[in-house]
């Protein structure tokens, strides 16, 4: 280990056995590092980890599997990709501990005999590999941006231009493919992630995307059943557990579905999608005045939107109209003084009643969204597109004054796409 290497050095250690961090602390002052915080619990853990993306982390095992899978997850990056350089120690090595560091990156694992010598060629080993990251490592705090900002093709993009250079990078392939997902090339996705399993038919992460293509196909079932097997590895990944809770919810199986939102928060407590889909399962199951009460705690009126939504969609696939449109309701009288957001409730409300073949009712519904955000040209495209339909019975099919005619703009997309698709014009569904 270089003295330069050395100096940018920061560690975040959480070790309760006390033999083994007397010789990690022995071996840091060996090697010159002194900037290393201890943490005496795992809360003090996770805050130290909010605080620095970049330290190291070192940890042992001492703990039960679910403390351990929340602890790791506290120590990764907004990228399991990223994740810092982790060294874990454990006095057993079962299947198990395996394949949590195999879930979350974990750089080194040591077990049985820890000395002075073990522990320095381990650190040595970490420097080494987080030194040398690859293509997909480099480009991925890029990519993690264009995501967030919902600019699909600049992420798109910059991932085939590592794909060229990298061609033989599953990594790569993944994250090209998740990306896919999002910007609603199912096809490609489905055929990227495909060819990864045939190399590697128990990767996690292969497994993890092809479900969500499926689901994005509506295919329910078959996406639960590829998580059942992944769930054989593994129970420990929140993305997965709430995946596989939203498979249940769509297939009417709402215990077993709170039972993964369930075991996804107990990895990570503030996974708003979990808590979403706890809300969901309770709405599903008729139990409305408890959903409410949850959704009273959610942070953000995003969250509220998606959270009803979601439901009220989840109704509708299982021919609970009336369920459907309370939600519709519900969510805009929560939500009636956020016009925008509310634009958009109505919008899928009318979505919702277009679907029941009651045009005159999606009619109104488009068109309050316009007046609510004159801008929104999905709605004002559907609004056309049913007074067109209606014209039959003396409606008009020109646009009102009030709609504007404004340019095509980007929305949005919230979980379980709260912004609904356009009516195409020639639809007759």
């Amino acid at each position: 280990m270089t003295p330069s290497a050395e100096k940018n050095i920061s560690i975040i250690e959480f070790v309760q056995n006390t033999n083994v961090r007397g010789q990690l602390l022995d071996t840091l002052k060996e090697l010159s590092i002194g900037n290393v915080t201890h943490c005496e619990n795992e809360e003090q853990c996770k805050i130290a980890l909010a605080g620095d993306a970049k330290a190291w982390f070192v940890f042992d095992a001492a703990v039960d599997l679910t403390n351990v899978a929340r602890i790791l997850n506290a120590a990764q990056a907004a990228s399991p990709i990223l994740t810092r350089p982790i060294y874990m120690v454990t006095a057993d090595i079962s299947k198990e501990i395996l394949t949590l560091a195999l879930e979350f990156y974990v750089l080194k694992v040591r077990s049985g005999e820890i000395n002075l010598n073990a522990i320095k060629s381990d650190l040595q080993t970490l420097l080494s590999r987080s030194q040398n990251q690859g293509l997909i490592q480099e480009i991925m705090p890029e990519i993690i941006k264009y995501r967030a900002d919902a600019r699909w093709d600049g992420a798109i993009a910059s991932l085939k231009v590592a794909q060229m250079a990298d061609p033989g990078n599953d990594s790569i392939a993944l994250e090209l493919a998740d990306t896919q997902i999002a910007s609603g090339d199912l096809d490609l996705a489905m055929e990227a992630v495909s060819k990864v399993l045939d190399r590697s038919p128990a990767s996690l992460r292969a497994l993890h995307i092809k479900s969500r293509v499926l689901m994005k196909q509506k295919k329910f079932q078959e996406a639960a059943d590829i998580l059942q097997e992944a769930e054989k590895n593994s129970l420990y990944n929140p993305g997965r557990l709430v995946d596989m809770g939203e498979c249940l919810l769509n297939l009417e199986r709402f215990k077993e579905a709170t039972d993964r939102f369930n075991r996804a928060l107990a990895i990570d407590t503030e996974d708003n999608r979990a808590r979403s889909g706890q809300a969901k399962a309770m709405i599903l199951q008729g139990d409305v005045d408890s959903a409410l009460d949850l959704i009273a705690t959610f942070s953000s009126d995003e969250q509220i939107a998606a959270t009803l939504n979601s439901a009220a969609v989840i109704a509708m696939r299982q021919k609970k109209s009336d369920s459907a449109m309370a939600m519709y309701g519900q969510c805009i009288k929560l939500l009636s003084k956020n016009k925008t957001l509310c634009a958009r409730v109505w919008f899928n409300f009318g979505i919702a009643h277009y679907k029941q073949h009651n045009l005159k009712k999606a009619s109104a519904c488009f068109e309050t969204a316009c007046m609510l955000d004159p801008t929104f040209t999905h709605a004002a495209h559907n609004y056309y597109v049913v007074t067109k339909k209606l014209a039959k019975q003396g409606r008009s099919a020109e646009l009102p004054g009030h709609i504007m005619q404004t340019p095509s703009i980007e929305e949005k997309l919230f979980d379980n796409s709260f912004c609904n698709d356009e009516i195409s014009g020639d639809s007759d569904s």
